[in-house]
């Protein structure tokens, strides 16, 4: 997983995850998504497999969004 995000900063301007729990926010911190944001306030598509991963598949009370912010 570790390669798969450094590959994607290092490739793609805007990087953001939904993480499923806590603990892989904290995962994912650690490799420098340090910029929270609410979901209200960044627009999804909202196809079947997102809306059944925020409602079914994610553990945390409120899904939240980790972003990049890079070096």
């Amino acid at each position: 997983m570790t390669n798969l995000l450094e590959y994607a900063v290092k490739n793609y301007k805007n990087v953001c995850l939904i993480p499923a729990n806590e603990g892989l926010a904290d995962y994912y911190r650690k490799r420098g998504f340090t910029d929270t944001r609410e979901l209200t306030s960044i627009r999804l598509n909202q196809t079947k497999e997102i809306i059944e991963y925020l409602f079914e598949g994610c553990d945390l009370k409120e899904p939240f969004i980790l972003v990049y912010k890079g070096e």
